[in-house]
């Protein structure tokens, strides 16, 4: 009697995909999935958002998977580029509508950017409600359009909201406003972005602040981390030293895609070996081809940015520090703090801003100035340039205490 053939690692391990077949590795985020699930049930747009390569976009396709909205589920890649119209088309197109550009005009007076288009409701979409087979869409708020993607009972889920224009902003806020707080249970909005993304909304319209509600997917937590390695190789029915699933916990410092990338790397030089057990070898191993695929445009940003004499190396200490922290745009004070529980040594302020002011300088500066508005006050605060570079940094600092770099 024959067992089920093993899976491939690329199988079980998906570092470039959504883990969502029989064998992904995956680790439920508990938390996140069941307020994502909350927020919907209650007519909430849940705006989930955390630093890169966190996992955002797997929980979020996850959960709705999970909650049977699959079949009516509208993926927004990036909201880089487009209006609110381009997001309408694409759902129109889900249902099987043929969506045809007339004319493309940039508002008036209020200066939201957009596109009269018309809609042909015949072939797959002709089971629609709808009397009208053809007709003409002026607003991305036209009543026929939300009939639609109610009727059709579609969930619009929108990444990268951080890139957003401002005419996408306000389309948007216009389209939350239109869609929740009626009778009509459909369409669902899911955005995915960063902590700045809901004020910046709000801001645009207070009236939708009642139904967009924030929640941060925070790294992923040593147990998380453990239990996606224990379940992904046994699998694949190769056994990994406990020794070694500590240190690849540690490596991977949080972030579920590096951790997939490690693991099947891995994975796939202990089956190339005609092995059955994970060795330090295929670690390090796995280590290298990481680094030399994946972060050489990352090394040599931080590589420029941090000093390489010194006994306090303060331009080092701020981004390692900054990697740290849970938050994604720390003031100074909190940097401070975490740089003196990393040195074991009272640091002065006045000692930072220095060494603070040059990473955000020149065209190779690694970190930004935000003004963040909380509440009545407005903070001044700082943040990664390139969303990656919080988690590299965290990654590298591991190495260097493993010696690997």
């Amino acid at each position: 009697m024959f067992g089920r053939p093993t899976p491939k690692p690329s199988e079980v391990f998906t570092p470039t995909q959504l883990p969502l077949r029989e064998h992904n590795a995956y680790v439920p985020r508990a938390e996140a999935e069941e307020k994502i699930g909350r927020f919907l049930s209650r007519g909430q747009v849940p705006l989930i958002y955390g630093e890169y390569g966190v996992g955002k976009t797997t929980v979020v396709r996850k959960s709705l998977r999970d909650g049977g909205f699959d079949d009516g589920l509208v993926y927004i890649a990036s909201a880089a580029g487009k209006t609110i119209s381009d997001v309408l088309r694409t759902a129109l197109e889900h249902i099987g509508a043929t969506v045809k550009t007339s004319e493309v005009s940039t508002t008036s007076a209020s200066g939201k950017a957009g596109a009269s288009f018309i809609v042909d409701l015949g072939g797959e979409a002709s089971r629609a409600k709808q009397t009208t087979e053809e007709f003409v869409v002026q607003s991305p708020t036209d009543n026929r359009v939300l009939e639609l993607l109610a009727e059709y009972e579609l969930t619009i889920v929108i990444d990268e909201l951080h890139r957003a224009s401002a005419a996408f902003r306000e389309g948007l806020a216009d389209l939350v406003k239109a869609t929740h707080g009626q009778e009509e249970r459909w369409p669902q909005l899911v955005l995915i972005g960063t902590s700045a993304d809901a004020t910046t909304l709000v801001r645009v319209d207070a009236g939708i602040d009642r139904f967009v509600k924030e929640h941060r997917l925070p790294t992923m937590t040593d147990t998380e981390a453990r239990r996606l390695i224990e379940t992904g190789f046994e699998t694949l029915r190769l056994a990994i030293p406990e020794d070694l699933v500590a240190t690849v916990v540690r490596t991977a410092a949080g972030a579920p895609s590096l951790l997939q990338s490690i693991c099947l790397d891995m994975a796939d030089a202990t089956v190339n070996a005609g092995e059955d057990q994970v060795t330090e070898v295929a670690y390090r191993k796995a280590i290298s081809t990481y680094l030399e695929e994946n972060t050489s445009r990352l090394n040599e940003a931080y590589t420029k940015a941090i000093e390489h004499t010194g006994p306090k190396r303060y331009r080092k200490q701020i981004l390692v520090a900054m990697s740290q922290l849970e938050m994604d745009y720390p003031e100074l004070e909190q940097i401070r703090e975490r740089i003196e529980q990393n040195l074991g040594s009272r640091v002065e302020q006045t000692a930072l801003s220095g060494p603070l002011r040059h990473l955000k300088t020149g065209s190779d500066s690694v970190l930004v100035d935000v003004t963040r508005h909380e509440g009545g006050r407005v903070h001044n605060v700082s943040t990664f340039r390139d969303p990656m570079m919080k988690s590299f940094v965290r990654f590298y600092t591991e190495l260097e205490k493993q010696g690997l770099v």
